[in-house]
């Protein structure tokens, strides 16, 4: 046994000593002013990480060790915020992923203790519909002839409205047509007196 020992001893050297872990609290303070304010962070930023902290994570994890922030320590918190948005959950998350990640960076821990994955954020809508109202069709959002697209208003949401075409612009294609033969005709040159009275003779 002690043979054993003192062979590894000369092979590896003396045990290093165990680091000692700060608590999430102890290591904020350095988060701030070390990595935040030295890489000239913007102040919305800082101020954004700073209000993060204090009001949600210090309140929740603020007596752990950072090497004790498990992936089940960070489920726990995200069920504490359930009553909050998607976004400002996701913000929280981020700046307790960047804690013990700048921990890794300066050699106070040696690895990551968990793996944080941001919540889906819901997908905005240009159109939101009305309690019980279905969402418009898609000849709803393309303009025709004779129609066009209303935007939601207090009576009329998602429906196609006839509009009143000018009188100018009623004649089909057939009108255009016979508009167009009839200028035609009265642009040729007159016929030949002669040719029209063969004509008639024929």
């Amino acid at each position: 046994m002690g043979s054993d020992r003192e062979r590894r001893l000369l092979q590896h050297g003396p045990a290093a000593p165990a680091k000692e872990v700060p608590t999430l609290q102890e290591f904020a303070s350095k988060f701030l002013n070390g990595y935040a304010r030295a890489n000239r962070k913007k102040p919305s930023g800082i101020a954004s990480k700073e209000t993060i902290i204090r009001a949600h994570l210090l309140p929740l994890l603020g007596a752990k060790k950072l090497d004790a922030i498990s992936n089940e320590v960070v489920q726990g918190v995200t069920h504490a915020l359930r009553e909050k948005a998607p976004r400002t959950v996701n913000n929280v998350l981020t700046v307790l992923n960047q804690l013990p990640k700048t921990a890794v960076e300066w050699n106070v821990l040696d690895r990551m203790p968990c793996a944080i994955r941001l919540r889906p954020l819901p997908k905005s809508s240009a159109w939101r519909p009305e309690r019980g109202a279905a969402a418009p069709s898609k000849s709803a959002v393309r303009i025709g002839v004779g129609f066009r697209a209303l935007k939601p208003g207090p009576r009329v949401r998602g429906r196609i409205a006839r509009r009143k075409i000018p009188s100018t612009q009623r004649k089909g294609r057939s009108g255009r047509q016979a508009e167009r033969v009839k200028n035609a005709s009265s642009s040729r040159a007159p016929q030949d007196p002669l040719q029209q009275e063969f004509r008639g003779q024929s």
